[in-house]
């Protein structure tokens, strides 16, 4: 008698590899598309100025306060994908005067920058490199060197 079952000569295990190479290259596209759109996005709180200054010239989304020598509160915010930075003195130190108190305090300013050329002295200095900025507290502090010539 003759077996007249034939045994698969190969067909199923070749479809099996080519779903499982298909399936590694669907993966490596999503992952890259994370990478690339997700993680930009995702907040990083920066406890130092080295910090931000690496996640804003990386186009990532990053936010930092902190008290300067003269111990005025300010807040720094970048936005994902080099969309631009923002600046906010929060709090003026104690000796400041009311009427100073209040033109400062929660005054902001924004800025634009390209990737891997953030300016860092938007960080150490109240009034250098705002050339490219805009907003309430350039305006202000603008008026106030204007008045102390």
């Amino acid at each position: 008698m003759e077996n007249k079952e034939q045994k698969p000569t190969g067909g199923r295990g070749k479809k099996i590899f080519i779903y499982i190479l298909v399936g590694w290259f669907i993966f490596g596209v999503a992952s890259s598309l994370i990478v690339s759109f997700v993680v930009p996005i995702i907040p990083k709180d920066c406890a130092t100025t080295e910090c931000f200054i690496e996640a804003a010239n990386d186009c990532r989304k990053a936010k930092l306060e902190v008290v300067d020598d003269a111990d005025m509160l300010w807040r720094y915010r970048v936005a994902a994908f080099c969309r631009g930075f923002e600046k906010t003195l929060v709090v003026l130190n104690d000796k400041e005067t009311a009427r100073m108190k209040e033109l400062l305090e929660g005054k902001s300013l924004s800025c634009n920058y390209t990737k891997e050329n953030f300016d860092k002295r938007w960080l150490a200095s109240v009034i250098f490199g705002l050339e490219n900025c805009d907003g309430e507290l350039k305006e202000t502090l603008g008026q106030l060197l204007f008045l102390t010539q």
